[in-house]
């Protein structure tokens, strides 16, 4: 298996803040460290940065060969087409047949262990998810949401918008999956590049995840979020 870290956002909202975001401190530590501690432990780390930020804050690279041992890091130039577009970036220095655990750089989260390992031992696709807040329910077009059945397996998903019908057990996408192997998410991956399926000009690993088979739900136990001003600022002293 390996772990990516989805780092490479512009961070626009953060501007304020004059540092990328990836390297805010939560509980004295860059937050995108927090996030990996939702990881797997003992597989290969990949993170995917911005160049820019890479090249202009040295202390990205000490921190990461301060925490980890087994690691690579991937450098963007531009802006891609959403998280989908950006994880295909690694096409090129993985083993294809090879699960993926993928997770934006701005949570962290806990989940069951041992229905993750079952899961993936079934060959299944995962999708994170929480239960929505008071500000979910506020803000819905913000998020993408899942409806499952009892067993957990995925009955539709919706990106930006809340799904029709009754949507009192839907839930709230993290931005963290699980592919069987990196092919199958290719697969997917394609498919929406040939029909086009986007949001606001971006390609979501939500929508991915309609273009391919066995994926399941797991909701997470706890999680924290610091993906804009509002949360990093309630929840900058938070961690799991």
């Amino acid at each position: 298996m390996y772990n990516v870290i989805l780092a490479a956002g512009d961070g626009k909202r953060f501007k304020k803040y004059n540092l990328p975001k990836i390297l805010l401190k939560v509980d004295k530590k860059p937050l995108f460290i927090h996030a990996t501690k939702s990881l797997p432990k003992n597989y290969q780390n990949i993170f995917i940065f911005k160049k820019k930020h890479y090249k202009n804050y040295k202390e990205i690279k000490k921190i990461i060969k301060n925490n980890f041992n087994n690691f690579k890091i991937i450098l963007i130039k531009k802006t891609t087409k959403g998280q989908a577009s950006t994880l295909f970036k690694i096409k090129k220095i993985i083993k294809k047949n090879k699960p993926i655990f993928v997770t934006s750089a701005d949570l962290c989260f806990s989940y069951d262990k041992l229905l993750f390992k079952k899961y993936m031992a079934e060959n299944s696709n995962i999708i994170f998810a929480c239960s929505p807040t008071k500000e979910m329910r506020m803000f819905p077009n913000q998020f993408g949401w899942v409806r499952s059945d009892k067993k957990n397996n995925i009955l539709e998903i919706s990106c930006k918008k809340k799904i029709k019908g009754n949507s009192k057990n839907d839930k709230v996408i993290l931005g963290a999956f699980a592919f069987s192997t990196f092919n199958i998410f290719l697969n997917g991956y394609n498919k929406m590049i040939r029909n086009k399926i986007l949001v606001k000009n971006e390609y979501y690993l939500d929508l991915l995840m309609n273009e391919i088979d066995k994926v399941k739900i797991i909701k997470v136990k706890k999680f924290i979020n610091w993906g804009t001003p509002v949360e990093y600022e309630k929840n900058k002293n938070k961690i799991l």
